[in-house]
């Protein structure tokens, strides 16, 4: 087997003194260590050659730094007050600034200090008033004698015991009426006399909140009059008084039924009057539009009135005559456009014309109608009269404008000048000769009557 000594040989190659040698193969040192108990072997024997278990890691919490106060603090005191909105004079305590401006000094107690108590002097004394005091607004009650009441509030329906007991209700309360009419309970004392004893029996009279509110604005109406007449008064206090004498109680019940039955309804009806509501909108502003677009059209198509007797043509006589007559007139009308001489009917030779030999018959219709023919297409190029062109409306243009264009635009046109004020006095001249502004019936001729007319006036006035 050829060595590497060999082929160093063979190259040339200087060789290895000496060879070399593989270390020798370090032996395993077991560490010797502290024997292990029992417990600690089983743990180990658990674990096995895993690594050690990392230590804990132990979160660092950031809490929030030290707010940094610009201003002292400010110290507080427990102070008392009173609140002027009560009647029997309680006083109590809160918490205020000791260097709040607004805290008065403490009352100074009367000259004589050495008289006063030593309950007076133990009580706390109010530093300031309730600052919420000035929420608790009253209403003022009606104020009436009895010769006002008589006079101007007297009712067959309430008495003054009853009408003092309202306004007792309605002050202590400050119109909340949906408490007062819960609180109503007015009991009016009937007597009756049964031989020599007297009893005393309860008379109630039901009242709705519509019976209350129409009573005391009936008595407070009157005395607002009474303190201040209507002409005195000024506008707020006008204002509150015409409210309070249109009330209306019967409206009133109605309006809260309406409202009763609105709060009642179910999602389908909801729905059901959404639609409506919204078709109704839709038809109005239809109609709208409608009527707008029929007035135009009445304003363009507006014909004279009528002078001749219709009435004749409404019953079902009248109604068959008018249309013989008509059809007759049209029958009349394609004859003589057919024959072209204006006659209705061709010249005959009397019964016996139609007796001739059966030779020429097919050559008389034939020629019969070629003129026929000719009378068709000839009849819309022959030359009318000038009556028949002023009777069918015929009339001959130059040039003719793209469009439909109706008279009484031309009218309009002709009535209006280059200047406001001309327009205007050519206007104060037509309404001097007593021709309308528009006219009912613009034909042709009344066209250049007018046109005319106008010219005339425009000479006039330069």
């Amino acid at each position: 087997m050829t060595t590497g000594a060999d082929v160093r040989d063979m190259l040339g190659l200087p060789g290895d003194a000496q060879p070399k040698v593989r270390p020798p193969k370090k032996a395993k040192q077991e560490a010797k260590g502290k024997r292990l108990g029992a417990l600690e072997r089983e743990i180990q024997g658990l674990h096995g050659d895993r690594p050690a278990p990392p230590l804990a890691i132990n979160e660092v919490v950031k809490y929030k730094e030290k707010p940094k106060r610009i201003q002292r603090p400010r110290h507080w005191e427990l102070t008392p007050f009173s609140n002027r909105a009560r009647k029997d004079g309680l006083i109590l305590r809160h918490w205020r600034w000791r260097d709040d401006q607004n805290i008065s000094a403490f009352p100074t107690t009367p000259a004589d200090s050495n008289a006063a108590s030593e309950e007076q002097d133990e009580r706390p004394k109010p530093a300031s008033d309730y600052p919420y005091a000035k929420f608790n607004i009253r209403v003022d009650r009606p104020v009436y004698n009895e010769e006002q009441y008589t006079t101007k509030l007297k009712s067959v329906d309430w008495t003054k015991d009853e009408t003092d007991y309202l306004m007792d209700l309605a002050y202590e309360f400050d119109l909340r009426w949906v408490v007062i009419a819960d609180r109503y309970d007015y009991r009016a004392p009937e007597s009756i006399q049964d031989g020599d004893a007297m009893a005393i029996t309860p008379h109630t009279k039901h009242r709705t909140m519509e019976d209350l509110k129409a009573r005391y604005y009936q008595v407070a109406a009157m005395a607002m009059t009474l303190v201040n007449p209507l002409t005195s008064m000024s506008e707020s206090e006008f204002a509150i008084h015409e409210k309070m004498t249109k009330f209306d109680p019967t409206l009133e019940t109605k309006r809260k039924q309406f409202a009763e039955g609105m709060l009642s309804r179910s999602q389908d009806e909801v729905q059901e009057e959404e639609m409506l509501l919204a078709e109704l909108k839709r038809i109005v502003k239809n109609e709208d539009k409608f009527m707008q677009e029929r007035q135009e059209l009445y304003a363009r198509l507006e014909t004279a009135p009528v002078t001749a007797n219709v009435a004749v043509n409404r019953s079902y006589e009248g109604l068959n005559a008018l249309l013989k007559t008509l059809m007759e007139a049209e029958r009349n009308k394609r004859k003589r456009l057919l024959n072209g001489d204006g006659s209705s009917t061709p010249a005959n030779g009397g019964p016996g014309a139609n007796a001739g030999g059966h030779a020429d018959r097919g050559q008389r219709q034939s020629l019969g109608a070629a003129d026929k023919r000719s009378s068709l297409f000839g009849a819309g190029q022959r030359h009318l009269s000038a009556r028949d062109e002023l009777k069918y409306g015929v009339t001959h243009h130059e040039r003719l404008t793209a469009g439909v264009q109706f008279r009484h635009e031309k009218i309009t046109k002709l009535s209006q000048a280059k200047s406001n004020a001309q327009t205007t006095k050519i206007a104060g001249a037509l309404t001097e000769l007593g021709i309308p502004s528009r006219i009912y019936m613009p034909t042709a001729k009344t066209i250049n009557e007018y046109e005319r007319l106008i010219q005339n006036i425009n000479v006039l006035l330069e």
